[in-house]
């Protein structure tokens, strides 16, 4: 399959621990935060796989979704949670068939996902922040942080 070139940069020159959870609140050191903190929403978790003009949804559970004459972008799988008919993105797994684990996790999640945000309705982007109190407050069901 032929892919359009994409509309974006993600910075690989650095490499840093992907997103985990953690028992403790994260410390910062000086202006600059060791981690990136988010609201983990209590949702049903899937993966969306989005090619030139269609989404394929895939949600635990065997939900199996097709949106049409919709893109998120060429050949990209991001990680997902679903709330009721609210859709949030959390990471991206895959660019072109190519794996994003050794990217910057920061460059993804703070830069790559909010170029995405108001795309399609419906579609939510997760909030990556380095201080708790900078974290908007959701009225979806949440887990805690992450």
């Amino acid at each position: 399959m032929q892919y359009d070139a994409p509309s974006y940069e993600l910075d690989e020159t650095r490499t840093i621990k992907p997103v985990t959870c953690t028992k403790e609140r994260p410390r910062t050191t000086g202006n600059e935060a060791r981690f990136l903190i988010a609201r983990k929403v209590d949702g049903v978790f899937g993966l969306f796989i989005s090619f030139k003009d269609t989404i394929k949804e895939k949600w635990e559970g065997h939900e199996r979704y097709e949106r049409r004459n919709v893109s998120l972008g060429n050949g990209i799988v991001f990680s997902a949670e679903k709330c009721g008919f609210v859709r949030i993105l959390l990471d991206v797994y895959r660019v072109r068939g190519y794996l994003t684990a050794s990217w910057s996790r920061r460059s993804i999640l703070k830069e790559f996902l909010s170029r995405l945000k108001n795309k399609i309705p419906g579609y939510k982007i997760q909030q990556y922040v380095t201080d708790e109190s900078f974290s908007a407050i959701s009225n979806l069901p949440t887990d805690g942080l992450v």
